[in-house]
């Protein structure tokens, strides 16, 4: 999905007024329904908070339309359910003062390329909007979603969203990923990206926050430093992961396997492994690589991350892994990293065009292709 938004425009001061009206009333429904929410010990889902407050908000709200409701509802539903995946503790109900809205076939109909019918509390109105190059670009190529209002500046936006995924081709051709600490990425077809200049800068980073955590930091520049350096640090593991996943997709497999690692930094391994573990974003790539495969017609495959490292992946008894060696049963030496991303892409996939090559000796343990063999990523701030 992609979103661009446009200024709406009114053909007169009062239609503007309606639906600024209209989206007050969506705004008083969506707190009035988080403190019936708050109160409530259990609910089960929309339908339950609908029953509990629909005509409770029709009641206190007497103009509202039915179908208002029920998308604050939905926005309510929504954000508990943030709050409690997030482990948030409420101590009073969450409170909006933002005129949004997420439009549906009830409340709205597309007229033309550049022209919505909106639904008000009192009646239907008409509203256009001057597209841009990119727009019309967007408008011509791919198919319309259900768009969104929002107000900014006292102006009303709608955000449009367009549909814009390539079908899947499957050309029976997989590859697994194998995720770490040291080796950020290794795939089945011998590509390493070892991300040595990634875990040096969020050092250095972590490094800097711990000063300004200190007790005797609390000054006010502290803390302004320190959300600074947060800011610094989530844009550059952002602007590195977006630089993995476009070497990653370079494939020509139509099928990228994964290991599932939900769950994986909650498990106790010692405060230094917690630390260095902490800093590799397996979700961030997870979400990147997901969008951006299905951009290019590919597809995205999760499969459990069990003894991937344990087993050989050419189906002989297992041997034993030391570092980033794996000393097989029959006396072959293989890439450890290699070795597991195979197991990965046998997990999801039969089609097998598989690369892990035979070491036998130290100096050619590296015998796999690199990515970044200078061990410098993609240009980035900060050195």
């Amino acid at each position: 999905m992609k979103t661009y938004n446009t200024r709406l425009q009114f053909a007169c001061q009062e239609d503007k007024n309606l639906l600024l009206n209209s989206l007050e009333l969506k705004k008083q429904a969506f707190n009035l329904i988080s403190k019936i929410r708050f109160e409530m010990k259990t609910c089960q889902g929309l339908k339950g908070l609908h029953d509990r407050c629909y005509y409770k908000v029709k009641e206190a709200i007497p103009n509202i339309p039915s179908q208002f409701i029920i998308k604050a509802e939905q926005d309510v539903v929504a954000k508990y359910q943030a709050i409690r995946k997030n482990k948030h503790q409420l101590e009073e109900p969450p409170q909006t003062d933002r005129l949004s809205i997420n439009l549906d076939k009830r409340i709205y109909r597309w007229i033309d390329k550049n022209k919505i019918r909106l639904t008000t509390y009192t009646k239907r109105i008409t509203c256009s909007f001057a597209p841009y190059d990119k727009l019309n670009e967007m408008l011509s190529k791919y198919k319309l979603q259900d768009p969104s209002l929002f107000v900014k500046d006292n102006d009303v936006y709608l955000s449009i969203v367009f549909n814009d995924e390539t079908p899947f081709v499957n050309n029976k051709k997989s590859m697994g990923i194998d995720l770490g600490i040291k080796r950020l990425a290794a795939t089945s077809e011998g590509v390493i990206i070892k991300g040595n200049g990634f875990n040096t800068y969020k050092r250095k980073i972590r490094w800097n926050k711990r000063k300004f955590q200190s007790r005797q930091n609390h000054s006010h520049s502290a803390r302004k430093k320190k959300y600074k350096l947060q800011r610094r640090e989530h844009n550059f593991s952002k602007n590195y992961i977006h630089h993995i996943v476009n070497m990653l997709l370079g494939t020509d497999a139509s099928t990228i396997v994964i290991e599932n690692l939900r769950g994986i930094k909650k498990r106790d391994r010692g405060r230094q492994f917690n630390n260095r573990q902490s800093q590799v974003p397996y979700y961030l790539l997870k979400t990147i690589l997901t969008y951006k495969a299905q951009s290019l017609g590919k597809r995205v495959e999760m499969v459990k991350p069990y003894f991937t490292s344990q087993y050989d992946y050419r189906g002989i008894e297992s041997g034993k892994r030391k570092g980033c060696r794996y000393y097989a049963s029959d006396g072959v030496i293989l890439d450890a990293d290699l070795n597991a991303a195979n197991n990965i892409k046998l997990r999801g996939s039969k089609h097998s065009n598989l690369c892990c090559e035979a070491l036998d000796g130290q100096a050619i343990v590296n015998r796999p292709i690199v990515g970044h063999n200078s061990g410098k990523p993609t240009p980035f701030r900060g050195g």
